[in-house]
């Protein structure tokens, strides 16, 4: 017996999980009618699309370069401060 065959199915592709990449919502047939702008605004809250927390290797990843610039403007300034003072 087939079942669900009138069913309105919404495929969500960014689930901001590390282990789903996708979800299928199956539509209730009594909310079907809603606009669709009801849907989504239910699915990010479902799936956290507008608060997703950065995992830590996300962080990380805007530390490092930035301690490498700031890194090498300190040893940028060291070299230009030993060549004036050499001058002086």
């Amino acid at each position: 017996m087939l079942k669900g065959i009138n069913k309105q199915i919404i495929e969500i592709k960014c689930t901001n999980d590390e282990f789903f990449e996708k979800a299928l919502l199956f539509v209730r047939s009594d909310k079907a009618d809603l606009p669709q702008a009801v849907f989504t605004e239910h699915s990010e809250e479902l799936f956290g699309a507008k608060e997703r927390r950065p995992s830590r290797k996300e962080r990380s990843r805007g530390i490092v370069p930035l301690l490498l610039m700031l890194l090498s403007a300190a040893i940028l300034l060291t070299a230009c401060l030993y060549v004036w003072a050499s001058f002086a």
